[in-house]
């Protein structure tokens, strides 16, 4: 039975993912985002992906609900949705990798992008969600989607930065957008 809400896709289109091409792309989707930012005077959070494959996934185990995940049944997806499971595991730790070295590049340049020498705009910093939050069944229903429990531990890793930056918005006299 296909307990995947969003159904498997055929088998021969699983290997597609074992090439990813995601992550030079998201680099600079992300990069050109910064530099916008960056000259709008914004604050930036460069987040890396929080995700959750169990060392012993297989897709029947997903189907037959004998995984970690805390939330059984059908609303969810399975790694499948877009690929076999060692690759969409091996897809996010690259672009996770890429929000990394994004995110260093940023900060060996001062948090200052390339071109822009303005001094105290604010500067680009990482979350390192993947880090943060634990990659267990209690955090996540399927691979990439959260538990309330899951989302509770999101907002708190999350929320100290979001709190700077409404102080910063605030203590600098700007609106709030």
């Amino acid at each position: 039975m296909d307990r995947n809400r969003l159904g498997t896709p055929d088998p021969e289109l699983l290997e597609f993912a074992a090439n990813p091409q995601t992550p030079r792309c998201l680099r600079a989707n992300h990069a050109a985002l910064c530099d916008l930012a960056v000259e709008r005077g914004d604050p930036v959070v460069l987040m890396t992906f929080a995700w959750h494959i169990p060392p012993d996934y297989t897709l029947q185990k997903f189907g037959d609900d004998q995984l970690d995940y805390a939330h059984k049944g059908k609303n969810r997806c399975a790694a499948e949705l877009w690929g076999k499971a060692e690759h969409v595991a091996h897809a996010l730790r690259l672009q996770n990798d890429e929000i990394r070295a994004l995110a260093s590049d940023w900060r060996a340049q001062g948090g200052i992008s390339a071109g822009l020498t303005e001094v105290g705009l604010p500067g680009v910093q990482l979350l390192d969600m993947d880090d943060r939050l634990p990659h267990t069944g209690e955090n996540f229903i399927d691979p990439c989607h959260l538990t309330e429990t899951g989302s509770a531990a999101f907002v708190e890793i999350l929320w100290p930065l979001v709190e700077a930056a409404i102080e910063s918005f605030e203590n600098a006299g700007r609106p709030r957008r």
